[in-house]
């Protein structure tokens, strides 16, 4: 009688380990979701503020700036994502552009550095030439820029 009165309240170690497992997942995916990586991408720019907008130029311009020698202005920052076979239809500079790039257009310093968060890389970085007529657009002109250049 006492071996089954053992066996009763014996618990299964497998039990215990699988109920510590699904705990550490749970703390694991609610860490992931609270303290999400530095300098991740917005999901949305539409809807930013023009103080968010900033903030994040500045974030950006940062982060590049980790990569190269950059000035201290702010950049104007745009998404590729929108206009990526506008863009790659143009050649040469653009052709490596992916969804999810950003496009920085520094005008004091006048350059465009084309900057892929995901992979923390500069893409290509090139200068503002501006020998087009008029009339012509830049290929970010049908953007929606995120900081527009003053």
């Amino acid at each position: 009688m006492p071996d089954e009165a053992k066996k009763a309240s014996f618990t299964p170690q497998w039990l215990l380990f699988a109920i510590f497992g699904a705990l550490l997942a749970v703390l694991a995916a609610l860490l992931v979701l609270i303290f999400k990586p530095a300098g991740a991408p917005p999901k949305t720019l539409a809807g930013m503020s023009d103080a968010e907008r900033a903030a994040f130029a500045q974030t950006m311009r940062d982060e590049v700036a980790k990569h190269i020698i950059l000035t201290d202005e702010v950049p104007a920052v745009t998404l590729a994502d929108d206009n990526l076979e506008v863009l790659r239809a143009q050649g040469g500079f653009w052709q490596n552009v992916m969804k999810g790039d950003y496009i920085l257009v520094f005008s004091q310093d006048p350059r465009v550095v084309v900057w892929r968060p995901a992979e923390k890389l500069i893409v290509n970085v090139g200068p503002i030439i501006n020998d087009m007529a008029e009339e012509e657009d830049m290929p970010w002109d049908s953007m929606d820029p995120i900081f527009p250049i003053e």
